[in-house]
């Protein structure tokens, strides 16, 4: 879906036009050509543990957002992550 979006956007290459042909069943063949879609769009991929640090703020966020986690809790956790 991210590819149909960038090619709307003129973000296009080859890679990026067969990744948004994909209906996405095929996770080997997305996954094969991801990597080179990102590139050919500008897209920086995450490092590991980049990837790692918005999985854990997403947690805290949807934490917050679902009514768990107060603005106070979050900003203590996340001044704590940082620190």
């Amino acid at each position: 879906m991210w590819a149909a979006h960038w090619l709307v956007e003129g973000l296009d290459g080859d890679a990026v036009v067969e990744l948004a042909g994909l209906s996405g069943k095929d996770s080997r063949a997305v996954r094969d050509l991801l990597a080179v879609a990102l590139e050919e769009a500008g897209v920086t991929a995450l490092t590991t543990t980049q990837a790692d640090v918005k999985v854990a703020f997403d947690h805290i966020a949807a934490l917050h957002t679902d009514g768990l986690a107060s603005w106070g809790w979050v900003i203590d956790v996340v001044h704590e992550s940082i620190s």
